[in-house]
């Protein structure tokens, strides 16, 4: 079994070394991809999920080369269990107004990201399906906790 090596940064200062020989793959956000692309370190695939990147357009997001392929970057927002649903709902509709005001939007795509937002039902479907998709992961890996 082939062993990991983590190179960690919160500015990617690593990730050419990572792509050049030390690893055999990296996973960083368009903005510390980007300086890596733009000087040709490496050829890339910017988005890890089935869309392109707003951010780079031309470069193909992984779906395009591995079907059913898709890893991203989420977050999500929870409440203590037994808040009541009307304060959940509202919470909801007022993540989803800040969401989609102009300087939010500009500082989320200014560091790689895009705005989601669903009902709190999808959420939940949502992370039923991550934990199927990396349980299955784990398994069929053959991943432990050293």
């Amino acid at each position: 079994m082939s062993r990991w090596e983590t190179i960690g940064s919160s500015d990617g200062a690593e990730l050419g070394t990572a792509r050049g020989s030390r690893s055999a793959a990296a996973s960083a956000g368009p903005p510390v991809q980007s300086s890596h692309t733009v000087r040709h370190v490496s050829p890339s695939s910017d988005a890890s999920t089935e869309k392109r990147s707003p951010i780079f357009p031309d470069l193909p997001a992984i779906h395009e080369q591995l079907p059913g392929y898709s890893a991203m970057t989420w977050f999500g927002m929870w409440a203590p269990l037994g808040t009541p649903k009307e304060i959940v709902s509202r919470l909801n509709q007022s993540i989803g107004r800040i969401l989609k005001l102009p300087d939010v939007l500009d500082r989320l795509r200014a560091n790689g990201m895009e705005a989601g937002h669903n009902t709190p039902d999808e959420f939940n479907h949502f992370i039923a399906q991550e934990i199927a998709k990396y349980t299955k992961v784990v398994k069929d890996g053959g991943i432990r906790v050293e």
